[in-house]
């Protein structure tokens, strides 16, 4: 099978599929959300030359979107699993996210390195009828510009628009196999359940 599918876990078993990772839903009232905490990772990036800003700061021009899409694939190139979900082009994305009628520029963050977006991190709305629930999309930073506190510091940024946003429900998801990701979330007030298992089941090529 080439795309993920969805069983109950003792079925995947039985029928010779193993568990990757198990994949977890994470969620957090931003009105209870202190970013006070977390000023010294703020200050942090802006003492190193890091400035996080917004696509609507930016402009949102094709330019930016390009960007912030190239920022975002660069970091997601090495994401746990990310050889049996794929990669999206840039096409894709535009479709699916800036295209999009709940796509808002404001709640678009970019960690900006000079001229060059070295991070990314989103939160959008999930439907039109806007009912205080958002959703935090990809978050990550190039690979060369890592273990300066740049993804907490871009997270901190996304909390504090849901917060101003009164969104009252932010979720987002994660998984074992990204264990930086998921220490993040949890130092920053998101509560973890189990929400799914991922499980594959590698086939050999037969032979001509």
């Amino acid at each position: 099978l080439n795309e993920p599918q969805t069983f109950s876990k003792s079925a995947a078993e039985s029928w010779g599929y193993q568990e990757k990772s198990t994949m977890f839903q994470n969620v957090i009232n931003p009105q209870g959300f202190d970013a006070a905490p977390f000023q010294d990772c703020l200050e942090t990036a802006e003492s190193l030359g890091y400035t996080i800003t917004t696509m609507a700061e930016l402009g949102n021009t094709d330019q930016a979107k390009r960007a912030f899409w190239e920022a975002l694939d660069d970091a997601d190139e090495d994401t746990p699993l990310i050889d049996y979900f794929g990669r999206m082009s840039f096409d894709d994305y535009c479709r699916i996210e800036f295209d999009s009628e709940v796509y808002d520029p404001e709640g678009y963050f970019v960690v900006a390195f000079g001229n060059l977006v070295v991070g990314t991190s989103s939160v959008h709305k999930l439907s039109k009828d806007y009912d205080g629930e958002m959703y935090v999309g990809f978050t990550g930073v190039r690979p060369d510009h890592r273990g300066k506190g740049l993804a907490t510091a871009v997270k901190v940024r996304a909390l504090e628009y849901a917060k101003q946003m009164n969104c009252h429900k932010l979720k987002t998801g994660n998984d074992t196999s990204n264990g930086p990701m998921r220490a993040i979330n949890k130092k920053l007030g998101f509560s973890e359940e189990e929400f799914q298992f991922f499980m594959v089941k590698e086939f050999e090529e037969e032979q001509e």
